[in-house]
């Protein structure tokens, strides 16, 4: 495509910008001469050359530091001199008054220091340490304060607020720490059957374990169970997308969007359990760099509603389509109200799709027209209506047989996620299902055919690289973009996209 260069003198730049005028002729004659805004916004930064700048033109890079260094003077700084400043008669002092404003905030329910955002900061503060979520976990202290030092030590209540109150502040805590789509559901006798009768064997090596409900304070666990409360009536369920270098399959490039995902999830999960903990209740779940070992996601993902099921049996999000890593969930005893399940139209479009069927390298995806209560096997679940997934055709292209986690199987290092990536709904905004399409998916069924045609017509959602191998996006593209100008912020979960 041709390009219309108009050369911008300094003097009409300045103007441009309404910088000139008095005292800037300086500043002018330094201002670069720009003939078009390519060369703008080239000059900004790294643009895909060989070269690479971190800041906008006017920065410029000089041979010393603005602040003078004299390298005969200086010698490595002994840290043991840092803190001499701090005798213990002095820090007895410093700790009573942070006590005392500690627990005056609480109490008064301070903005910004109440006990919710002292939970907050707990949580955020404690991955630092770990980032393994368990089942139960022992009161933790208020931060900045001694490690013995909890509500129940100090003699604080418990955080209290109505259902409605504790989701609000629960979606926005989770919100920044990376979830999407915060939703809840409330556990009575038939969610208990979502979750597992045994534990799935996690990346951790885990043995599997009986999960059973007791009348008891604290979750706990043994050898041979992990034992959840039946006072953790609500689940909370968020949303964790999956970044679109899912879509460099059958290459390593491909697992920076599963695993990066999982590892997100991680973190984001144990401090979500201390951000309740240290509000005064329990946080349950059970995950070791693979999500959730003690009950379905998907399946907690329809019911809260964070999407509908698809053909593909992955949660279909209004917001994130497909490339979603789970529907994670967590138990709680923090009262909280529930939300509800969604007709965006997804379930529906999957009838009549067949898009992720038709492009399933393995076959293991269903193309009856109709879906059934049958399984293909064991490994599917009973009583739902859908169209189960023959996972043994299935688990060799993605790199998880049964017997181990790592392996290079059928669609190389970088395994398949084809299902997820080519989906209609897996869309950006610029794409067929986009902000104007949804709606129409949603209330009628009559244009479903017409924008799959359309989807496939358009290669929307191609793989980058696809299972085979084949090549349509280069993974150099990646390593090569702009820093500066390229639309996702990068690998943290929340941004969904990168």
């Amino acid at each position: 495509m041709s390009k219309i260069h108009s050369t911008v003198s300094r003097r009409d730049f300045m103007k441009g910008l309404g910088l000139a005028g008095a005292g800037l002729g300086a500043a002018a004659s330094t201002t670069p001469v720009f003939h078009d805004m390519d060369e703008l916004i080239a000059s900004s930064g790294f643009s895909g050359s060989e070269s690479y700048s971190r800041y906008p033109w006017w920065v410029k890079e000089v041979d010393k530091p603005t602040a003078e260094i004299d390298w005969n003077l200086m010698k490595p700084y002994d840290m043991r001199n840092s803190d001499k400043w701090a005798t213990p008669e002095l820090l007895a002092k410093y700790y009573a008054a942070q006590l005392k404003h500690t627990k005056e905030c609480i109490l008064n329910k301070t903005p910004g220091s109440s006990l919710k955002d002292y939970a907050l900061f707990g949580g955020i503060k404690g991955s630092m340490m770990q980032n393994v979520a368990k089942v139960g976990t022992p009161e933790p202290n208020l931060e900045y304060l001694y490690p013995t030092d909890t509500l129940t030590s100090l003699g604080l209540p418990r955080y209290e607020g109505t259902p409605e109150e504790n989701l609000k502040m629960c979606a926005a805590a989770i919100h920044l720490l990376g979830g999407r789509d915060i939703s809840v559901v409330e556990v009575d006798d038939n969610v208990k059957k979502v979750l597992y009768s045994h534990s799935a064997m996690l990346m951790g090596g885990k043995p599997s374990r009986a999960i059973v409900w007791e009348d008891v304070d604290n979750a706990y666990e043994t050898p041979e169970k992990m034992v959840i409360p039946n006072k953790c009536k609500w689940a909370l369920v968020y949303s964790c997308p999956q970044s679109q270098l899912s879509r460099y399959q059958s290459v390593i490039m491909g697992k920076f969007g599963v695993f990066g995902a999982y590892s997100d999830i991680a973190v984001m999960d144990q401090r979500l359990q201390k951000f309740l903990r240290i509000l005064g209740y329990q946080g349950v779940l059970d995950g070791f760099g693979g999500g959730n070992s003690i009950g379905s996601n998907s399946g907690f993902g329809v019911l809260a509603g964070s999407g509908e099921i698809g053909r593909h049996d992955y949660v279909n999000s209004p917001s994130f389509g497909a490339l979603m890593r789970m529907s994670q969930f967590i138990l709680t005893d923090l009262p909280l109200a529930p939300t509800k399940p969604i007709d965006a139209g997804m379930w529906k479009f999957c009838q009549s799709c067949k898009k992720c069927a038709d492009m399933c390298p393995s076959g293991a995806i269903s193309k009856e027209a109709e879906p059934t209560w049958e399984p293909t096997g064991v490994w599917n679940g009973t009583g739902r209506k859908l169209y189960p997934v023959d996972y043994p055709k299935c688990g060799p292209w993605r790199g998880m047989p049964p017997g181990g986690i790592g392996h290079i199987y059928e669609a190389g290092p970088g395994g398949c996620s084809n299902c997820q990536v080519v989906c209609v709904f897996t869309k950006t905004p610029k794409a067929s299902i986009h902000d104007v399409i949804r709606p129409l998916v949603s209330s009628t069924s009559v244009f479903n055919s017409f924008f799959t045609t359309l989807d496939k017509s358009f290669h929307y959602g191609e793989a980058f690289v696809t299972p085979l191998g084949e090549v349509n996006v280069s993974p150099d593209e990646w390593w090569n973009r702009d820093l500066k100008t390229y639309p996702f912020k990068g690998r943290v979960m929340g941004d969904g996209w990168a």
